[in-house]
């Protein structure tokens, strides 16, 4: 017996990783398509974490099930952690950070 899950991203390359990460898993993974007209919530987080932990709930409250979101950017080295806030205080400059909700019953 498999799990439905929703991938909370209108992006579908976004949408590719995270159904690559529930491969081989016990999940029957959806996509926004399975909800039309759903629109996503605004990105209004102080973080990545945050508006991951948004989409995630949002989207596990429109399909009344398990959903998974991501939020994430990169960093630049040679402009430094002043450049935007949400950055502020990571030590591995230069790399994405990834960040991934769950949100379900």
């Amino acid at each position: 017996m498999t799990t439905p899950v929703l991938l909370a991203t209108g992006n579908p390359a976004k949408a590719a990783k995270l159904a690559w990460l529930l491969q081989g898993l016990s999940f029957e993974v959806r996509d926004l398509r399975t909800l039309p007209g759903y629109a996503l919530p605004d990105e209004t987080g102080g973080s990545f974490a945050e508006n991951a932990q948004l989409k995630a709930q949002a989207a596990a409250q429109a399909c009344d099930g398990l959903a998974l979101a991501s939020d994430g950017g990169v960093l630049i080295p040679a402009l430094g952690a002043a450049w935007d806030p949400w950055y502020y205080g990571y030590p591995a400059y230069g790399y994405a950070y990834p960040y991934y909700g769950y949100y379900g019953p």
